[in-house]
């Protein structure tokens, strides 16, 4: 789960958790990723992952280190985003690359998981509260 440190991630990763899925968290802040491991590891199976969604290499290691901890994955929740807080129309062309790298890298690695790494029937989602700031 990218993105999973606070907000909507941090819900849905305890959320799951409490639910019995096992919980690998991930985002490219390692001291915010390590506070939130923290939190949920009572009584969730969790792991923290760090991984910056804009690196391919980073969403590869974080697919084989949640695959060599828990064995397979079964659910994807791609959940990064980025907080540019101003209107869109005033982005500079380095805001909309890291806007369009954040949203993007992971999606299309994601869905290349190898088959032998899911079960049948794996679900990727992808969610954002961060995408209205594009509009």
């Amino acid at each position: 789960m990218s993105g999973s440190s606070h907000g909507l991630g941090k819900s849905l990763a305890t959320c799951f958790g409490r639910l019995g899925a096992k919980i690998a968290l991930s985002l490219h802040n390692i001291e915010e990723l390590m506070q939130a491991e923290a939190e949920l590891a009572e009584g969730i199976s969790v792991t923290a992952i760090r991984a910056d969604v804009r690196s391919h290499d980073d969403c590869r290691a974080l697919i084989s280190g949640t695959v060599d901890r828990f064995g397979q994955i079964d659910v994807t929740v791609c959940n990064a985003g980025i907080d540019i807080i101003e209107p869109a129309h005033s982005y500079e062309e380095p805001e909309w690359d890291e806007i369009v790298e954040t949203f993007c890298v992971a999606t299309t690695i994601v869905p290349s998981l190898p088959p032998r790494q899911c079960r049948n029937g794996r679900s990727i989602i992808i969610i954002t509260t961060k995408g209205q700031l594009l509009l």
